[in-house]
């Protein structure tokens, strides 16, 4: 299993899905573990806690809990884009990006 940390600061690169596609596709057939970074979501965390005081423990917790976000995001900017199939996920079914890329994981 090959391990790839996408960095949040990659999220506003309108070439990230493409690439990711792409690099995934490179490393078959090798499994492919996406790890998520925080990117602007965990920026807002950071940002709450200077505002409101919540603390290193509650900022901490909240910046992983972020990172549900931030994979939900990545999944769909690596799913091939079909304008007729918005969202199977939602209907418990296996995603587009699983349906297409059966080496893909996530953490």
């Amino acid at each position: 299993m090959i391990v790839v940390k996408v960095g949040g600061s990659l999220f506003d690169s309108p070439a990230l899905g493409p690439a990711l596609r792409t690099f995934i596709e490179s490393l078959k057939p090798a499994d492919v573990l996406l790890v998520p970074g925080g990117g602007p979501v965990a920026d807002a965390v950071r940002e709450l806690d200077r505002t409101h005081k919540l603390g290193e423990e509650d900022s901490h917790w909240l910046a992983l809990q972020s990172l549900s976000v931030t994979k939900a995001f990545l999944e769909r900017v690596v799913a091939e884009p079909t304008p007729l199939t918005p969202s199977l996920e939602r209907k418990g079914e296996p995603n587009q990006t699983q349906q297409a890329r059966s080496n893909l994981r996530w953490f």
